[in-house]
């Protein structure tokens, strides 16, 4: 007879990977293929650069994904830390919470 621990070990990476993906796509993560074409013709306002780390600025969506916003470069802009927050803020309050996923036994 096999332990319980052993047998978990075949399945748990998929189920860890298909678990990851399904986070992703609900929580507030952008993907990162759309936010490099959108650095490419919107630098840093700080830095002035296309790559690496811009503080004190973040991309983030104009139109939220719950409110018919999409997922593409045409819909980020580049908002300071404090305003993201606040932004965020106020996106929590207008769209409903998404249900947690738990994968099945």
């Amino acid at each position: 007879m096999q332990r319980p621990l052993r047998r978990c070990w075949r399945w748990w990476p998929i189920a860890a990977l298909v678990f990851a993906e399904v986070v992703a796509a609900q929580s507030g993560l952008l993907s990162r293929q759309n936010v490099r074409i959108f650095r490419q013709g919107h630098p840093c306002p700080l830095t002035g650069l296309t790559r690496n780390a811009c503080p004190g600025w973040t991309v983030a969506l104009v139109t939220p994904r719950c409110a018919g916003g999409s997922d593409d470069a045409a819909n980020m802009q580049w908002l300071t830390t404090l305003a993201a927050a606040t932004k965020d803020d106020a996106e929590r309050r207008q769209c409903p919470p998404v249900a947690a996923v738990r994968p099945a036994r």
